[in-house]
């Protein structure tokens, strides 16, 4: 069996545990960020094992999901010692995770112009298209609320409508990677399954932070959980290889 296709099937597990292990923030923490630090550690093993061209893009990639990973340490480590007031928002771990957005940015902007140099205009349309739609959504969604709620501090406006921002730039970035390749390389297809699984955390959570209703272990982990493991899974894919020889496996 390929590595990618056993580290889903693990992940897969380890998500389970993570959802059916009795309910404390040390057992959460190990197991999600245990999840997290595999993930990390398999982008580099498979930049390593396939000898991915390019190789920066995927670094990027690895050092925007090690953010992540610190960020959600310091949210977990929070929670444990806030008790039953639960950790701060905007908290220690709000800079770490915002940062996770550029670096990704940065490395999927690297890969779409490794696949398609010189064809920036087409899929610049195509991803404002899917920007604004995006846009849009949220706000319904989202902003709103977020704006509703009047006991939010200047600071943790700034911070709840940064993430929904980030995300619409993220997605943006990605779709111009999609249309280069209409998910036919197997590693841009899980980067988008990532991505796509980030936004719908994302929008839920700031839902729930809006009201105040926001904790652990709620469904939305899923969703975080697989923002990491796909982008392991990606890496690890044979087909990361070479970023502009679409394979199908």
């Amino acid at each position: 069996m390929r590595l990618w296709k056993i580290w889903l099937a693990l992940a897969t597990v380890l998500t389970t545990l993570y959802f059916v292990v009795p309910n404390s923030a040390e057992s959460k923490l190990v197991l999600y960020n245990g999840v997290g630090l595999l993930s990390v550690v398999l982008i580099l093993v498979g930049v390593k094992r396939n000898n991915a061209t390019p190789r920066a893009p995927w670094l990027w990639f690895a050092a925007g999901l090690f953010s992540f990973l610190v960020a959600d340490i310091i949210y977990y480590i929070l929670e444990i010692t806030a008790g039953d007031a639960g950790p701060p928002f905007p908290s220690a771990a709000d800079p770490f995770y915002l940062m996770m957005y550029p670096f990704v940015i940065v490395g999927l902007t690297k890969m779409v112009r490794a696949v398609a140099p010189g064809r920036d205009a087409t899929s610049f349309i195509d991803a404002a298209v899917v920007a604004t739609a995006m846009f849009g959504a949220l706000w319904v969604l989202f902003v709103d609320t977020v704006f509703a709620t009047e006991e939010n501090t200047t600071a943790a406006l700034l911070t709840q409508l940064a993430y929904p921002v980030m995300d619409v730039a993220l997605l943006a970035v990605a779709t111009r990677l999609i249309v280069e390749l209409h998910m036919k390389h197997p590693p841009f297809a899980l980067i988008a399954v990532a991505t796509g699984s980030l936004a719908i955390a994302d929008t839920a959570y700031g839902i729930y932070n809006a009201t105040g209703t926001f904790q652990t272990g709620l469904f939305i982990d899923a969703f975080w959980l697989a923002f990491y493991v796909f982008f392991g899974a990606a890496a690890l894919h044979p087909a990361a290889r070479q970023a502009d020889a679409p394979q199908v496996e």
